[in-house]
């Protein structure tokens, strides 16, 4: 990079010029080097530089994820005539502690997909119950929905926190501002 070169601020994002080798951001009094500094284009954008180990991991992540779905779906779709409904409801709470760990190890940021998951196993369970006759399924429904709340992406603590940066007027519910909660927001 140039010196005296429009840059952004690696943090947070404001736009300066680049006189020395150390820059000091004028927003949030951060340091950084010119080299971690990100190029600023003439629209006004920035180009972001793109990890490809991570764009990686998160396609073996999304690939892992649906392979779990396939293979749990098949799972129930095989043995939902043999499992009574008492027996089903206590392996799917197992399955939700199972989705819950995938959720906080392995799958950080495939939440959507964890939700999927341990929405799509009662789905499957329920229409192959009624298909054989059976036309209760409010506990199912009950421990779905709660598993899907417990599995969301935002927790309560997170939408109604005060203390988000650049709320800009979006209100306690927006789930963080403007980093992608509302989408009115910025």
């Amino acid at each position: 990079m140039v010196n005296n070169s429009v840059i952004r601020c690696p943090y947070c994002l404001c736009k300066q010029k680049a006189d020395k080798s150390k820059i000091v951001c004028r927003r949030c009094r951060k340091s950084f080097s010119l080299q971690r500094a990100i190029k600023s284009s003439s629209s006004g954008a920035a180009n972001l530089p793109i990890n490809e180990v991570e764009n990686k991991k998160m396609g073996l992540a999304f690939l892992f994820m649906i392979i779990i779905i396939l293979l749990c779906n098949l799972y129930v779709y095989k043995n939902s005539s043999s499992i009574d409904g008492p027996d089903f409801i206590a392996k799917y709470i197992v399955f939700f502690f199972f989705t819950l760990l995938l959720r906080h190890t392995i799958a950080k940021n495939q939440r959507l997909l964890i939700i999927i998951l341990f929405t799509t196993v009662a789905v499957n369970r329920a229409i192959i119950s009624y298909q054989d006759g059976l036309r209760s399924f409010e506990l199912l429904a009950m421990i779905t929905f709660i598993g899907c709340w417990l599995l969301s992406p935002a927790t309560l603590s997170q939408v109604f926190s005060e203390n988000n940066n650049n709320s800009s007027g979006c209100g306690g519910g927006c789930g963080g501002g403007c980093s992608g909660g509302c989408g009115g927001c910025g």
